[in-house]
Order: structure tokens, then C-alpha cells, then sequence
């Protein structure tokens, strides 16, 4: 069961990310500009505790998934910001 809640908060995110770059839900109007970029760093711990909790109990494929997404969400903004600078410049 929490594996597949850790897969579901990883699915969320991705679906937030994609969000910020198709702009489905037009979020850059609203105070938040942007930032929702940078919520995987907030909510992906929560996802990958949540995946470690049946990794550790049994070899659950969800929750082993679900520990993978979490991982690479929580470092895509930091990656995104390096490749940002790195095309864009300052």
C-alpha cells in the first residue's frame, strides 16, 4: 500500500513539472511564478520515506519504483537550475 502512495506522490509531482512548462493550469499569473518548480524538493522526502517503509519490510517493485522517482524528482530542481544557467547565462 505505501509503495503505491509513494508512486502516486511521485506521479503528482511530475504531473506539477510538466504543469510549469505547459502551462494546462495557468500558474504563472498567481503568486506562485514559478515556484512550483521547486516543490519536489519539499514533498519528494515524503514520498521516498513512505517508499523505504515496504523496501524495507519486503522487495515490493512498487515501492523499489516508488524510492527510484522520488530520488531523481528531489534532485531534478537542482539540475534544472545547473542546466538553466549553464543554456541561459546568468
Amino acid at each position: 500500500m505505501l509503495g503505491k502512495v509513494s508512486i502516486g506522490i511521485a506521479f503528482i509531482l511530475v504531473l506539477i513539472i510538466i504543469n510549469e512548462f505547459v502551462q494546462i493550469v495557468p500558474t504563472h499569473k498567481t503568486k506562485l511564478e514559478g515556484a512550483l518548480i521547486l516543490s519536489p524538493l519539499l514533498v519528494a522526502p515524503v514520498g521516498l520515506i513512505l517508499g523505504l517503509i515496504p523496501l524495507k519490510k519486503s522487495r515490493d517493485n512498487f515501492a523499489k519504483w516508488g524510492v527510484i522517482t522520488n530520488i531523481i524528482l528531489f534532485l531534478f530542481p537542482t539540475l534544472y537550475m545547473i542546466v538553466a544557467t549553464l543554456i541561459g547565462g546568468v
